[in-house]
């Protein structure tokens, strides 16, 4: 509930694969799109940076797409 009410209060919220899909099905509200969500996973060898949904195969070559979600994991 506080991540609703008062986002500006987190930077980063690390969590397990299960609370971050309750999560940024509460937090895709606060920022008006599920694919403005930036998520990482980390913790292997090698650390895989991308928008919150995937890819999105399914809208590719459409010129639809925000890259924000992709964008925001690399600053």
């Amino acid at each position: 509930m506080i991540l609703v009410a008062r986002p500006a209060q987190y930077d980063v919220v690390l969590t397990e694969n299960m609370l971050a899909d309750i999560l940024f099905g509460s937090g895709r509200g606060v920022v008006g799109s599920l694919g403005l969500l930036a998520s990482a996973s980390i913790g292997g060898k090698i650390g895989l940076y991308e928008p919150v949904h995937g890819s999105a195969p399914d809208i590719a070559g459409k010129g639809i797409a925000n890259p924000l979600g992709a964008i925001l994991p690399l600053r």
